[in-house]
């Protein structure tokens, strides 16, 4: 009868640790997952503020072409390396 006592005090004080450590680590993932959210929702944030940016940017750069004219100057290669010389020979 003692050593069934005692494997039972045994069982309840090992279960007593595991559900320790599963509270531990579920309070870590819940301030993890906070601070992710936290994180998510300002990155959302900027990223509203960078279209709002983009969008009033290009507003203003057609603004600008209607007012002077296409720029010709990026007109063929706007995305050329710098220190090419242009297009190479065969």
């Amino acid at each position: 009868m003692e050593k069934e006592r005692d494997w039972f005090r045994r069982e309840a004080l090992d279960l007593d640790k595991m559900n320790k450590d599963h509270k531990r680590v579920l309070l870590e993932l819940r301030q993890r997952r906070e601070t992710v959210s936290e994180d998510r929702d300002f990155m959302h944030q900027q990223l509203i503020e960078a279209k709002g940016i983009n969008r009033n940017a290009m507003y203003e750069l057609d603004q600008y072409k209607q007012a002077k004219g296409d720029l010709d100057c990026f007109a063929g290669a706007p995305f050329k390396a710098i220190g090419s010389s242009g297009p190479a020979s065969d």
